[in-house]
């Protein structure tokens, strides 16, 4: 049986040697039930050495690999040829940064459910009221209209310290490619000024193209977070 290296509410730590350790450190812990998350943590990696085939689990469980910037910061993505009529902005104020979040908020639920993740429909409350008034936040615009956001915020957390942690991103679905590399280079210059702390992300160990952007911007991990669905 695992043993916990720590202990908190809403889920417990546990250490293992790596990745490829996954599914059989989740069969050896005892995890409680009223724990959302069970957290992995092993040797930092970078984001490029994990194969995707050590992340498939169990029907029941989903996963979201914890990735974090190296000492150097972000790598910036070359500037696109154009902008391709992607246009980004900081909200006008708080009020408005409140309704576009509950907007994509809404839809995310809509098209996820439960799949969207345990704090995503449990957390919406505290979220509103202790973190949006100090995060930091980006809207997208396309062809002139509201297509997404990005958010971030400080979190202290235990396996890499105090981060700026993008609890909120678009992937961009639907963008062409020219609009996908505009979305993608203003949304990291945006990250280099204001993630002042270090940038964390999570990744849900999948093949799609915004998993080609978060490789390109040389993230590590070294913290895997499991939830029951």
């Amino acid at each position: 049986m695992l043993k916990p290296v720590k202990v908190t509410p809403r889920g417990d730590w546990y250490k293992i040697k790596g990745p490829s350790d996954l599914n059989r450190a989740l069969a050896s812990i005892d995890w409680p039930k009223d724990k959302p998350y069970a957290n992995f943590i092993f040797p930092k990696k970078a984001l490029g050495a994990i194969k995707t085939s050590w992340l498939k689990l169990p029907r029941g469980y989903m996963l979201a690999v914890n990735c974090v910037a190296g000492g150097r910061g972000l790598k910036v993505p070359p500037a696109p040829p154009s902008l391709a009529g992607i246009e980004t902005r900081p909200p006008k104020n708080l009020a408005e940064f409140r309704r576009l979040n509950r907007l994509e908020h809404k839809k995310l639920l809509k098209r996820e459910g439960k799949k969207a993740g345990y704090s995503a429909n449990n957390d919406t409350a505290i979220y509103e009221k202790e973190i949006m008034p100090k995060a930091k936040a980006l809207l997208f615009y396309r062809k002139g209209k509201f297509s997404g956001l990005a958010v971030h915020f400080r979190a202290d957390i235990f396996s890499v310290g105090v981060r700026d942690h993008l609890g909120w991103h678009d992937d961009f679905k639907g963008f062409s490619p020219a609009e996908r590399r505009s979305a993608e280079y203003q949304q990291t210059l945006w990250l280099k000024k204001t993630a002042k702390r270090g940038l964390s992300v999570f990744w849900s160990g999948d093949s799609s193209a915004h998993t080609k952007y978060l490789l390109s911007l040389g993230l590590f991990s070294g913290r895997i977070r499991v939830e029951r669905v």
